[in-house]
């Protein structure tokens, strides 16, 4: 139990010199999430995770809840996942809920003894409307490392994530001159992710992670890839600006 308040403890002195340390540019948040998984057989599972996210650069306004919930097929190092992803927007004037598909496959190798990974295809589907995608395809890797003479497992871990968007409202592109080209969706790899933190096992079935993230959105101009952050010549006006973010987090998570 020290060490679990020791851990939290830790958490939100982190909080604090991250706040102080981080570039201002995009929001600073804090995510605190709760997960549970449970097996149905060998080869199935089914997991629940719920997140709440908090402005840490706006006197800790909340800006989302989001609820996961996915059923898995494993295989050996091979595993299938079907699911959704409700989140729930809050924001000082209005409050939406954003429902969106998620799939993907993903599959666990080893680079030695010590050093773990995974890499994963991912897949999400929005059923509500959004200006850059209706549909986000992502390749994410993992890797951590394992020392079983560390106290509590503790396990140093770092994820990356490439997004590419597809769908999304169409927009009026110009050329130098002013002129208009095309209209049509940003399509585009536009988002790159990483997630690196600290995790700990208390007990055997419970785990418990602290991490830092950040997001960067970007045009790539090749591949036929079309811009989002893009200037209207005319009004000099930005169109689908950038959504950068950084966050500091703690999870924790339950095998029944």
């Amino acid at each position: 139990m020290k060490k679990i308040i020791l851990i939290i403890l830790l958490y939100f002195i982190s909080i604090s010199i991250f706040a102080q340390s981080i570039p201002s540019q995009g929001k600073l948040m804090n995510w605190i999430g709760v997960g549970i998984s449970k097996k149905i057989g060998n080869k199935i599972s089914i997991e629940y995770y719920h997140t709440y996210s908090f402005e840490i650069n706006n006197k800790l306004q909340p800006n989302f809840i989001q609820s996961s919930v996915k059923l898995q097929y494993k295989i050996s190092d091979l595993s299938v996942y079907l699911g959704t992803k409700p989140t729930f927007i809050l924001t000082n004037s209005s409050q939406s809920v954003v429902h969106r598909l998620i799939s993907g496959i993903k599959y666990k190798f080893r680079f030695s003894k010590k050093i773990r990974s995974k890499v994963s295809l991912n897949f999400e589907h929005y059923f509500t409307q959004k200006s850059k995608f209706k549909q986000r395809y992502f390749f994410r890797f993992d890797i951590y490392y394992r020392n079983p003479k560390w106290p509590l497992k503790l396990r140093p871990f770092l994820n990356q994530k490439i997004y590419y968007y597809s769908g999304g409202r169409p927009l009026q592109y110009y050329d130098d001159l002013g002129d208009k080209t095309e209209n049509v969706p940003p399509n585009g790899y536009h988002a790159y992710r990483w997630r690196g933190g600290l995790k700990i096992y208390p007990t055997k079935k419970m785990s418990i992670s602290i991490y830092m993230e950040q997001q960067r959105e970007f045009n790539l101009n090749i591949l036929g890839n079309n811009d989002i952050n893009s200037l209207n010549p005319n009004s000099g006006k930005i169109r689908r600006g950038f959504h950068n973010y950084s966050t500091i987090g703690i999870s924790t998570y339950l095998n029944l």
